[in-house]
């Protein structure tokens, strides 16, 4: 493939059509990967033949993935995981223009738990009858026998050099840190996702969760990135 080296060439191969539990590349990664071998002259369908997919189209939701803002990249993962966003589901959040937007959706895909077929759902119905975006997912949710939450907090990285640092990292690399961070910041905490970006990070989690980083008016995002500053510097 042209414009990658034959190290992203092996992690692409192990990242795509793979159903191992860890893969080496994000979504993200693999979306960054692909554009970069189009803009070395490479095809969508040299590609594709190269990942042994009989279609483009699984590339072509890849490379959406490259309309997300940055606010959001960092929360898609494979497969539908509790603490992020799955790749089909981020997908159809990229379709949207508006970043303040797909930053509602993503919020309201991770504290819904929504799939694939009810994150078009609400697409579908947000296009169609032109109400806003928490009213759709409302109107979704209904449908649901039961409907479970999950609390989701965000938090910006505060510190340049952290960023800096992070950037420089894989995302699984960066998950790591975030983990560890929180572990350190609140080690009563249980059973907690945790993704993060350069930029920004997310913590999700049941009701202990949610108690435990509002505990007593403790300043969690403070917390964590003096936390993190340690982590990414050990």
């Amino acid at each position: 493939m042209r414009g990658l080296s034959t190290d992203v060439q092996k992690k692409l191969l192990l990242s795509v059509g793979s159903h191992q539990a860890t893969r080496p590349l994000s979504p993200v990664e693999v979306a960054q990967a692909v554009q970069a071998s189009l803009d070395a002259g490479s095809t969508l369908q040299e590609i594709a033949e190269f990942l042994h997919l009989e279609t483009t189209s699984e590339l072509t939701k890849f490379v959406r993935l490259l309309r997300l803002s940055p606010e959001v990249r960092h929360l898609v993962d494979w497969g539908r995981p509790k603490s992020a966003i799955g790749f089909t589901v981020a997908s159809e959040i990229a379709r949207l223009d508006d970043p303040d937007e797909q930053m509602q959706l993503s919020q309201a895909a991770l504290e819904h738990q929504i799939g694939r077929s009810e994150m078009q759902q609400i697409m579908q119905l947000h296009k169609r009858s032109g109400k806003s975006l928490g009213e759709c997912v409302a109107e979704i949710m209904q449908l649901r026998p039961r409907v479970q939450r999950i609390h989701v907090f965000l938090g910006a990285v505060t510190s340049a050099n952290v960023s800096q640092r992070l950037s420089k990292m894989s995302q699984a690399e960066r998950d790591r840190a975030l983990q560890s961070a929180v572990t350190r910041a609140f080690p009563r905490m249980k059973r907690f996702g945790a993704r993060l970006g350069p930029e920004r990070f997310t913590i999700t989690g049941d009701d202990g969760v949610s108690a435990e980083l509002v505990q007593e008016g403790k300043d969690f995002e403070a917390a964590i990135n003096d936390a993190l500053a340690k982590a990414v510097s050990s």
